[in-house]
């Protein structure tokens, strides 16, 4: 298992960046933990099942401020608070969390699910956190160094650690370290690398317990039936909408997901856009196996997305960030087979419908 307090330091490089890379050799001496780096007011990028995070003191206004201005985050778009345990839900929002809440972390915590739950006025999260809501999301990451860099951290005094995607916002989501490291180098974040895969590589799934019934805000790799089905609780899953101008969880108002390329989702092959067929045009194609050899493209501008949505969903961030990486001008989605899988299909269908607005 990953230990922060253990790690020493070492730098190597990934295509040309500099990465902070921990060792199991000898005792931190020229650097602090990661998670002293977060109780000192610092940012740390670490990984989830989901995609990287980029994670703060969610009590402190000084850290989660230098989330916002690192990624260039718009104010009123709220934070996920991450915890290593159910009792700190408690703390952190000011009151016992319903039994309704209790049965959903009994059943999907560790995991890709996040809870909005009403706040006390004596929760100390920061502002910055609530973008000035009265509610706030929670979530347990199950990732091993996820769990092990907040149980470090909350003997530190940090409880709960604040945490958007580690990118730059609008840009694909990270789901390795050097995806963090394209979008932030040279800035003031540590970066925890690792072996283990982001396995979902798509964001959690928010679902909004404030409201009755409760409502998914935004689609993830938890779903309204397997919700009711572990825990007998009918949610509404068509996604609420922003209260006025204020979002009330991430993903819901900006841009979002897109690369530098036009993104075009198409289902019908025989009729691409102009941009698609033009000479000139540097296109790669993302499609399913089984479903057209790149629909008249060569191999080499084809990028798999595997034999369903499940393993579609954990190669799309990576494959949007290559086809940047390689100059692409048009990027060509397989959207049928996205449709065709129905709930297990919204996450990804969300984050294609997002990219191919930008």
């Amino acid at each position: 298992p990953f230990s922060t307090t253990l790690a020493a330091v070492c730098r190597i490089k990934v295509n040309a960046r500099t990465l902070l890379v921990t060792t199991q050799s000898r005792p931190m001496m020229e650097k602090p933990s990661f998670a002293h780096v977060l109780s000192g007011e610092g940012v740390v990028a670490f990984p989830t099942e989901t995609v990287y995070g980029l994670g703060a003191d969610a009590c402190s206004d000084k850290a989660v401020s230098s989330v916002f201005k690192l990624k260039g985050r718009p104010s009123d778009n709220p934070l996920i608070v991450h915890v290593a345990t159910v009792a700190a839900v408690s703390g952190l929002s000011g009151s016992e969390p319903s039994a309704e809440a209790h049965k959903l972390m009994d059943a999907f915590w560790p995991g890709p699910l996040a809870i909005i739950l009403p706040l006390q006025p004596t929760s100390p999260l920061s502002k910055f956190v609530t973008a000035g809501l009265t509610t706030a999301a929670f979530r347990m990451p199950s990732h091993p160094v996820a769990l092990s860099l907040l149980r470090e951290a909350a003997a530190l005094g940090v409880h709960g650690v604040a945490a958007p995607s580690a990118n730059k916002s609008g840009r694909p989501s990270p789901t390795s370290a050097a995806h963090v490291a394209d979008d932030f180098s040279g800035e003031d974040v540590r970066i925890i690398p690792t072996d283990i895969a982001c396995e979902v590589g798509l964001e959690s799934t928010v679902l909004d317990l404030s409201r009755s019934p409760p409502c998914i805000l935004r689609h993830g790799a938890v779903t309204a039936s397997a919700i009711r089905d572990r825990t007998g609780i009918e949610v509404d899953s068509s996604e609420g909408k922003a209260e006025g101008d204020r979002p009330k969880a991430p993903g819901m108002k900006y841009r979002h997901y897109a690369p530098k390329a036009k993104v075009v989702l198409c289902e019908e092959w025989s009729q691409l856009p102009a941009e698609a067929r033009a000479e000139a045009a540097r296109v790669r194609v993302l499609a399913f196996e089984g479903t057209g050899s790149g629909h008249g493209f060569g191999p080499d501008s084809v990028l798999s997305l595997g034999g369903n949505v499940r393993e579609g969903s954990q190669r799309l961030f990576e494959h949007l960030r290559t086809c940047d990486q390689v100059g692409a001008t048009v990027i060509l989605v397989d959207v049928g087979p996205v449709k065709e899988a129905g709930e297990e299909g919204l996450a990804m269908l969300d984050r294609l419908l997002k990219a191919a607005s930008g």
